[in-house]
């Protein structure tokens, strides 16, 4: 089914092994950080972290943004944390399953601050893309 492009390839096959590691900062709580722990979230968020295109080819659904210019603007900080530790964001809604918060959760609440300063940072971008049944 991956072959005929029914489902996604695995996220180890999108990473590209050879490019060299992101320098890591000093751990701290900062927003260099913050980007440092988010490196890999750009892969289902997008470069920018606004949101692109998720699943398989005909199925894909947008990912969240996470730039002060999606959902997250009117989260506080608590949210973030309780969202990422429990799955659960201030709506009521279950995150995916895709999305790997029970990692996530399990950073110390200093790389969680850092991780929130890093997103607060950003510019509040629009998502990439809008599809229609979204």
């Amino acid at each position: 089914m991956m072959g005929a492009g029914m489902i996604p390839p695995f996220a180890v096959d999108e990473i590209d092994h050879t490019s060299p590691p992101p320098n890591r900062p000093e751990p701290g709580v900062t927003a260099a950080y913050g980007e440092y722990l988010t490196h890999t979230c750009k892969e289902c968020h997008g470069d920018q972290l606004n949101g692109i295109p998720f699943g398989p080819p005909g199925q894909e659904v947008p990912s969240p943004n996470l730039t002060p210019g999606g959902r997250l603007a009117s989260w506080s900080e608590q949210d973030f944390f309780t969202t990422l530790r429990t799955g659960v964001n201030p709506y009521g809604e279950s995150l995916s399953d895709d999305m790997p918060w029970k990692y996530y959760g399990q950073m110390s609440d200093d790389e969680l601050k850092a991780v929130w300063l890093y997103l607060q940072s950003l510019l509040p971008l629009d998502r990439v893309v809008r599809l229609p049944y979204i």
